[in-house]
C-alpha cells in the first residue's frame, strides 16, 4: 500500500501543478509506474463493469467516487485514461485541459485515500444512539489554516504532501479536505487531532462533499472536535439525508419521531426510516419494525414488523435479534417457535445484549427450545448479572 500511496502522491502533485510540461504526463513514466503496481490497461472495462459508469467521464466519476473501493480497478482506470491521451487523443496536450486534469486529481486523491485506509486499521463506527435535535443553519464560520504540521517535526505528515493537498483545496476539491480530515481523525501520517480533523471536514462539507456532511453532523452531535450543538447537528444530518445518505435519513427519522427540535411527525419519521432501511441500515430497519409493531405513524402490521426485524437482525442489530426472539417464543405474528427464539437470543446474547442473556438463560434453565442445561443457564445469568441486571 505504501507504493500505491507514493504513486498517488507523486502523480497528484504533477497534475495539480499547471506548470507541469504535458510531455512529462503523456510520456511512458506513468505507464511504467502503473505496470510496476500491476495495474492493467483495459480501456476502463473493469471500472465500468464494477461501477456501471464510464471511467473517463469527470462528472460521472465525481458522482460515484465515494463508492469506489477497489484499488486495482481504480488503478486500471487511471492507466487506461492516461493511455487515451498518450495514444488516441487528437492532441496529447488535451491532458492538461482543466476538466481532464480534474479527472486525474479526483481519481488519484481517491487512490491515495484507499491506500491509507487499507494500510491502517480504522476504528469501527460508534453504535447507534437514538438522539437528535433541532435543525437550522450552522452558526459561525469554522475554518482552519490549510497546512499540515511542520515537516521537520512530523515528516510522515509531510509525506502526504501538504503542498499537494493545499493546491487541491484551493481548487475547491472537497475530497482533498475530507482526506485531510481522516488523516487527523485517525492519526494516519499525522498525530490525532479531532479539532483539526473537524475543521477539514467542515470545509469539505461546505464544498458539498457528501461524506463530510455526516462527519460534521456527528461532530456537532457528540462534541467531538467542536462544541456540542445538536441544533446544528440536525442541519447537517438533513443535508446528508437529502444527499441520499442512509445515516442521515435514519437520524432525521429519529428527530421527526421524537419531535426534537422540529415538529413531531410519525408518518414522516417512518418514511425516513424506510428510505434508510432500503439501503440496509440495520438501525433504520429496526426502527421501522418498531413503527409497524406498535402502530407508530402507521397501522399495526406484524407481517411488515417481522420483515424488518428479520432484516435488521440479519444485519447484526442486537435489539432486533432480541425482539425477533421474543416474537418467535411468544408466537407474536407467527406460530410459536422456541428453537428459533433460542437461535436469535443466542446471537444477541453473544453480542452482549443483557436482556437476551436473561431470556437465553431461562430457556436453558427450563429446557425451552433447547435441552435443559443448568451450567449454561448459570453462565448466561452470570453474564447478565455482570452488566448489572
Amino acid at each position: 500500500m505504501k507504493q500505491i500511496h507514493s504513486f498517488a502522491t507523486k502523480w497528484l502533485n504533477k497534475f495539480l501543478d499547471a506548470k507541469t510540461n504535458y510531455i512529462e504526463l503523456v510520456d511512458h513514466y506513468m505507464a511504467d509506474d502503473c505496470r510496476a503496481l500491476s495495474f492493467t490497461m483495459d480501456m476502463g472495462s473493469s471500472f465500468k463493469n464494477k461501477y456501471k459508469v464510464a471511467a473517463g467521464h469527470t462528472c460521472s466519476l465525481y458522482r460515484i467516487i465515494d463508492q469506489v473501493t477497489d484499488i486495482s480497478v481504480l488503478g486500471n482506470a487511471i492507466y487506461s485514461i492516461w493511455r487515451y491521451f498518450n495514444h488516441w487523443a487528437y492532441d496529447a496536450k488535451e491532458i492538461m485541459e482543466p476538466e481532464n486534469r480534474e479527472w486525474f486529481i479526483i481519481a488519484l486523491l481517491r487512490l491515495g485515500e484507499l491506500s491509507i485506509r487499507q494500510n491502517n486499521c480504522q476504528p469501527q463506527e460508534s453504535q447507534i444512539e437514538p438522539d437528535m435535535s433541532q435543525a437550522h443553519a450552522p452558526k459561525g464560520n469554522h475554518t482552519i489554516e490549510l497546512k499540515c504540521q511542520d515537516s521537520k517535526t512530523n515528516p510522515q505528515c509531510n509525506d502526504i504532501g501538504a503542498r499537494i493537498i493545499n493546491k487541491a483545496a484551493e481548487q475547491g476539491i472537497g475530497a482533498a479536505l475530507y482526506l485531510l480530515g481522516e488523516i487527523h481523525e485517525y492519526g494516519i501520517l499525522a498525530e490525532k487531532n479531532p479539532d483539526i480533523a473537524f475543521g477539514y471536514y467542515y470545509q469539505s462539507a461546505q464544498r458539498k462533499h457528501e461524506e463530510a456532511y455526516l462527519k460534521v453532523a456527528e461532530g456537532y452531535r457528540t462534541g467531538h472536535g467542536i462544541q456540542k450543538d445538536e441544533d446544528v447537528a440536525v442541519y447537517w444530518y438533513i443535508q446528508a439525508a437529502w444527499a441520499g445518505k442512509a445515516e442521515g435519513q435514519f437520524r432525521c427519522g429519529i428527530a421527526l419521531e421524537n419531535g426534537i427540535g422540529i415538529m413531531a411527525d410519525a408518518q414522516e419519521a417512518l418514511s425516513c426510516y424506510l428510505l434508510a432501511a432500503a439501503q440496509n441500515h440495520a438501525g433504520a430497519q429496526y426502527n421501522a419494525a418498531i413503527c409497524y409493531h406498535y402502530g407508530k405513524g402507521t397501522e399495526v402490521d406484524m407481517d411488515k414488523a417481522l420483515h424488518y426485524y428479520r432484516l435488521s437482525a440479519e444485519g447484526g442489530h442486537s435489539a432486533a435479534q432480541f425482539n425477533l426472539g421474543v416474537c418467535c417464543a411468544d408466537g407474536i405474528g407467527m406460530s410459536p417457535n422456541p428453537t428459533e427464539a433460542v437461535r436469535w437470543y443466542t446471537k444477541a446474547a453473544e453480542a452482549g445484549y443483557y436482556k437476551a442473556q436473561v431470556n437465553l438463560a431461562y430457556c436453558y434453565q427450563h429446557g425451552i427450545g433447547v435441552p435443559a442445561d443448568i451450567d449454561a443457564a448459570l453462565y448466561w445469568y452470570n453474564m447478565a448479572e455482570k452488566q448489572g441486571e
